[in-house]
């Protein structure tokens, strides 16, 4: 089968500058590349390996210069925009990227594309290659989260409507019920080979990745180290991520959820704005010392600081599915997370983990501080998380569902 994957504009798909959507992107196609031919399309970045094929898949990097000056000139408008209806929620945001890899995508023949979370492009791709078919893969809410009457030309005639959770692919049945047969979930899987327990469990060292923005819900990680500090003299908490936030149209506007509405108190006139506020509540509250950040890491180098960590926490107020989860819990650590989106699905509660209230830093810092206080409990934790990774989570299972969902579309 001729299969293409396509990647959302600047999200890259090689080692090692990847994020989420990126390093499903690789490791899938990597995958299936043994067996079909695989193309996948990303955006040309000067940190990318401008490589045409590895390990028997063929990129191609789209140069952006073509979609500048409409871009521009749409920002410009956006205030006659509604504000419900962002730019990039429109078929105009990065017209020339879709249709350069739908002309791509005709010429090459192409049986199957998979676009990740660009819901703007189907139309695009049927249009300019309709004899190939289609999958929609979202990874947020946005398709519920905007006009239906906008979204719904968008994504009425793709094959396939795939979310990254349960959480995620039953938003868009219950919103597009006339497209529930079409609707799937498609898990982010771990390589239980890098990511495996290894390294001298720490009984002193708490890990948080993902990028610092509002939404990560940090700024409640920190009040419960504060109160778990005070009974932990010896524990260190470790903040792994990019330290600049999403922008706020991408994950605050849209929500209809007041708590991740409340977060624009957390923005400001610079991109590392709450990084900075976080900074400063931690020198507030004397604990320089105790609480690191560490700017983003490639992926390759992520289980290195699993090893050194006791445990794991994603105290998100919004999150569609948490990659960090799954992947301390193939290392054998046991995790914290709140109960909101797709991480219900990954941790079950009271045997790979704790699941507690978002914005509740008391109920946090009693999660947290149970493993601590109680290292035998947390190892069997971690044991019990290795073992469902494994079984639910490998990239061997995503693969199989995915080629499973090829064949019956």
């Amino acid at each position: 089968m001729k299969l293409a994957f396509v990647s959302p504009p600047g999200i890259n798909v090689l080692p090692p500058y990847q994020k989420s959507a990126g390093i499903w992107t690789y490791e899938v196609a990597r995958r299936l590349a043994t067996d079909h031919e695989v193309h996948v399309y990303s955006s040309s970045d000067p940190r990318q390996e401008e490589r045409k094929e590895k390990e028997g898949v063929f990129y191609h990097f789209i140069d952006m210069s073509v979609d500048r000056p409409l871009l521009f000139l749409l920002s410009r408008l956006k205030g006659l925009r509604k504000p419900q209806h962002p730019l990039f929620a429109t078929p105009l945001y990065h017209l020339g990227y879709a249709t350069k890899i739908g002309l791509d995508l005709r010429r090459r023949e192409i049986e199957f594309c998979h676009i990740n979370s660009s819901f703007q492009m189907p139309p695009v791709f049927m249009n300019l290659s309709p004899l190939t078919e289609v999958a929609l893969h979202m990874r947020c809410e946005w398709l519920t989260q905007f006009e239906k009457s906008k979204i719904r030309p968008l994504i009425r005639d793709v094959d396939l409507l795939l979310g990254c959770s349960n959480y995620v692919t039953e938003s868009i049945r219950r919103g597009f019920p006339e497209l529930s047969l079409r609707c799937h979930t498609i898990y982010p899987g771990v390589d239980t080979e890098t990511f495996k327990p290894a390294g001298a469990d720490s009984d002193n060292r708490l890990l948080f990745i993902g990028r610092v923005s509002p939404e990560k819900g940090i700024h409640t990680l920190l009040e419960a180290f504060e109160i778990i500090s005070v009974e932990h003299p010896g524990v260190s908490l470790e903040v792994v991520g990019s330290q600049v936030s999403a922008p706020p149209e991408f994950i605050l506007k849209p929500s209809k959820d007041p708590l991740v509405r409340d977060l624009s108190r957390f923005y400001g006139p610079t991109n590392d704005h709450y990084y900075q506020l976080l900074r400063e509540k931690i020198s507030c509250s004397g604990l320089e010392d105790r609480v690191t950040f560490t700017s983003f890491l490639p992926h390759n180098k992520i289980p290195e600081v699993m090893f050194k960590s006791t445990l794991l926490i994603n105290p998100s107020l919004y999150e569609s599915f948490g990659r960090s989860l799954i992947e301390a819990m193939a290392c054998g650590r046991p995790v914290v997370a709140t109960r909101t989106g797709g991480m219900t699905e990954t941790v079950q509660e009271g045997r790979t983990g704790f699941l507690v209230e978002r914005e509740n830093p008391r109920e946090l810092a009693v999660a947290i501080s149970t493993l601590l206080d109680e290292p035998i409990r947390a190892r069997k934790m971690g044991a019990a998380g290795r073992k469902r990774i494994s079984r639910l989570f490998s990239w061997k299972s995503v693969v199989e569902s995915l080629l499973t969902l090829y064949s019956k579309a």
